[in-house]
């Protein structure tokens, strides 16, 4: 990866703006910790409020014109949609992502690859479902 890609310029963004990164920063923090409680839940629903505001974040950064900006937001927003449970939501934010013009060969296969990381993921959880027997709602 070329500097060009890694050096994000934050000169030009409004103290909101950097708030609320720090707020999705402290919720991915807290997320993490949790897990390591293994206090899965609450985990889950930091990483959900992470999401959220990185999707917010990297749509502000869209309409700036800030592309390198927005696809890290962007890709943490599918990284914290999976770590709070939602493979599903992470799957279609990230083919979403995979449909922008804009995305670099490595920044493709980056995501390419953590989505097949997700599917995976996905398959073993659902075959777990394979041997639970439905209960009738008679």
């Amino acid at each position: 990866m070329n500097t060009e890609e890694t050096v994000i310029d934050r000169s030009m963004l409004p103290e909101s703006f950097r708030k609320a990164e720090g707020q999705k920063s402290n919720l991915i923090l807290e997320g993490n910790f949790l897990h390591l409680q293994k206090d899965y839940a609450a985990a889950a629903d930091r990483f959900a409020l992470a999401a959220e505001l990185e999707s917010a974040l990297a749509e502000q950064l869209v309409k700036m014109g800030n592309w390198a900006k927005a696809f890290s937001h962007s890709f943490s927003a599918i990284s914290c949609w999976g770590r709070a449970g939602d493979l599903h939501r992470a799957l279609l934010l990230g083919e979403e992502l995979l449909r922008v013009e804009k995305l670099s060969q490595s920044q493709r296969q980056q995501v390419t690859e953590y989505l097949d990381s997700l599917r995976s993921r996905m398959i073993l959880w659902m075959h777990q479902w394979d041997t639970t027997p439905m209960q009738s709602a008679d």
